[in-house]
């Protein structure tokens, strides 16, 4: 049985992995070679994968599959409970973010990206500050939806760093600025 479920999440893994891959050639190609008349389809299809990435990952399916995993965690290599850990908090990350916003999210970064790109060659910040906020905006509301009732930056923060809350960073970021 153990075999069959770790089966399941090598196939989970790999098409995880496929998604994200084809997601990020779209934003290489994106800032390198594309059309800038490319711009809209790539954004429709950042959302189209992003909701597919999102239909794969938060399930029942992969919740007892990880669940079951997590039981068992003593037969498994460490490579195996890393694998599982690891995806059991990208699972608890993305569960509590609707679906519909987790891939509005997606195509608003793909399209941010675009204008990005043109308001750097034209020195024209302006175009680029509403998408800016957008992001800002939304990464608060993710902060939120993860970690209700906290301070969207420590839960942000969490997000790179485990642990520190933002008093120690500021702690530090002013000891770095009187030395």
């Amino acid at each position: 049985m153990l075999t069959k479920r770790l089966e399941e999440l090598q196939k989970l893994e790999t098409q995880l992995f496929a998604l994200r891959h084809a997601m990020g050639m779209i934003s290489y190609d994106g800032v390198t070679c594309a059309p800038r008349t490319s711009a809209i389809p790539r954004e429709k299809t950042a959302g189209v994968l992003s909701e597919i990435e999102y239909g794969l990952l938060v399930n029942d399916r992969v919740r007892d599959l990880l669940a079951e995993l997590n039981e068992q965690r003593g037969q498994l290599t460490p490579v195996q409970q890393k694998q599982v850990h690891e995806l059991s908090e990208t699972l608890r990350k993305t569960t509590c973010i609707p679906a519909k916003e987790y891939a509005a999210y997606a195509s608003l970064i793909t399209k941010a990206q675009d204008v990005w790109h043109e308001s750097k060659k034209n020195s024209d910040f302006a175009s680029f500050l509403p998408y800016l906020e957008e992001i800002v905006q939304t990464n608060i509301r993710f902060a939120a939806y993860r970690a209700p009732g906290a301070d969207p930056y420590d839960a942000m923060l969490d997000e790179f760093e485990k642990a520190p809350a933002k008093r120690i960073w500021i702690c530090f970021s002013n000891a770095c600025r009187t030395s």
